[in-house]
This record gives C-alpha cells, structure tokens and sequence, in this order.
C-alpha cells in the first residue's frame, strides 16, 4: 500500500507498507491491503506503520483516508518515536495536568485536555523505542 503521514509543517512519513495501526475517534484500527474505502477522524494516540521493519509515532487529530491501495493520514502533529525527548513529554503532561485542574471554561478545559493527550501519546511512542533498544 503507499502511505503518507502528512502535518502542516511536513510530510512526517512516506513509503510503500504493509500495513498501519491508528487511533481513530471510535477505537483502534488496523489497515490492511485490500481495507474498504474509508475516512474517518483521527484521535490521538499511537501510529504503527510496518514495513520492513516497525514505525512508530504520537499523532494528534486528523483524518484518515484510505482509498484502493493508498492511506493517506493528515495529522495535526505527527512525532517519530525518535524524535520525542521523553523527559519533554513527561514535564508537558504534569503541566498539562495541572492545567486542566485549574481550567475555568470549557474552551480551557477541551485545550488542556488535548495537550495531555498528546503528552500521553508521545510518552507510550518514546517507552514503546525503549522496549526496542533494551530488547536490541
């Protein structure tokens, strides 16, 4: 299948695969050669795109768009487990929190959620890269 993992900013990821796990705004899916046509909004959470060997990344918001052998996903962010500095995250996610606590209004609340979320997602990516370098 040929995929794209475009942001605003860049294309993040572009390559013929085997098949991609994304979260979506009702669950988890896993798409395979041969997927029914398909757009659907994207969560936040954890990309895994396989290939010849495994990709993964913290994505937030989007959509989704799988049509004949092409997936295409449009993130809002999009961040390589290798590019994510785990102690960043970490501190992102306590201010998140403390954000989120402290919020008067739902637009204050919906903006801390968001970027907990995102904290959440890049800190499963970046634990997901170390299982594999201990494992290495």
């Amino acid at each position: 299948m040929k995929f794209r993992l475009i942001t605003p900013e860049r294309i993040a990821f572009e390559a013929d695969i085997q098949s991609i796990t994304l979260p979506t705004m009702t669950g988890e899916i896993t798409v395979l050669p041969g997927h029914i046509p398909l757009v659907s909004q994207l969560g936040h959470g954890e990309l895994i795109i396989r290939d010849k060997q495994e990709h993964a990344f913290a994505v937030a918001g989007g959509f989704v768009s799988v049509m004949g052998e092409t997936v295409d996903v449009l993130a809002e962010s999009a961040d390589h487990a290798d590019e994510i500095d785990l102690q960043k995250a970490e501190e992102a996610k306590a201010r998140s929190e403390k954000l989120r606590e402290a919020a008067q209004g739902e637009e204050e609340l919906a903006t801390a959620s968001a970027a907990l979320e995102r904290a959440l997602a890049q800190i499963k990516v970046a634990g997901r890269k170390r299982k594999h370098h201990l494992r290495g």
